[in-house]
């Protein structure tokens, strides 16, 4: 088995017993993708600095959303606002415009339209 093969599975585990046992502190280690993430950061200028920012600001973890360039950090609901202006902050001072949204779990799950 690879070494991204077996990082990928402990990421995913991180990431499973995050939610599965409520331990939020187990999301920077499930978020700690060395497979893709490396390779797109230096696509999203200032993007090391802010996930650096986000989680000295209070956020459990942070990575690139999807391919990027959005990047998304979990924290406690009482340091997300903190959370969201560090990572504007960090991304204005590398000339890059920003914004960020506060959004909580969706409790209720599919439900037809």
């Amino acid at each position: 088995m690879s070494r991204a093969v077996r990082d990928i599975i402990g990421a995913v585990s991180f990431l499973m017993a995050a939610f599965m046992y409520n331990k939020p502190e187990y999301l920077k280690f499930g978020l700690d993708d060395h497979v893709h993430v490396p390779y797109r950061l230096g696509l999203i200028p200032g993007s090391e600095e802010v996930i650096r920012s986000s989680v000295k600001a209070g956020a459990y973890g942070a990575t690139i959303s999807g391919s990027g360039p959005t990047i998304i950090a979990f924290s406690p609901s009482d340091k997300a606002h903190l959370v969201g202006e560090s990572m504007v902050s960090t991304f204005k001072h590398h000339g890059i415009t920003s914004s960020y949204i506060v959004l909580d779990f969706d409790q209720s799950g599919i439900s037809a339209v």
